[in-house]
């Protein structure tokens, strides 16, 4: 069964406010075309009972580590190095900041982000 549409879901949320039941609400949207569970009603009505709202809910996302400043901070220091490795960025890193923890691919990423692309040698050196 697919998602409720919005409308439909504040549909739900004021015929139950007006006294009808939740067999009388799944009748009466099997009539109209769309097929949903009195399992899924329930699921709803509580949702709006416990959060007040029937639209979708705020989901957290993940705060980049690296910020503005440190994106700068990377980009100065490959300005003045351009053979600085992540490693080498890491360290410096983490002198600046003491509490910030950050990975390797979290360095190429960022100087990925900036630009600064490391190419290797397409050839074999002997």
């Amino acid at each position: 069964m697919p998602r409720l549409f919005l409308e439909l879901r504040r549909l739900v949320v004021t015929l139950r406010q007006n006294g009808s039941s939740v067999e009388d609400i799944s009748r009466r949207l099997l009539d109209a075309g769309v097929t949903v569970s009195r399992t899924s009603l329930y699921k709803l009505l509580k949702k709006y009972k416990e959060k007040g709202t029937v639209g979708d809910l705020w989901r957290a996302t993940v705060v980049p580590k690296l910020n503005e400043e440190h994106l700068v901070f990377i980009d100065n220091a490959m300005t003045e190095n351009d053979k600085a490795n992540s490693t080498k960025l890491l360290e410096l890193l983490t002198e600046k900041w003491l509490t910030l923890k950050l990975s390797k691919p979290t360095i190429k990423r960022g100087r990925k982000k900036l630009g600064w692309v490391a190419t290797r040698p397409k050839y074999c050196q002997l």
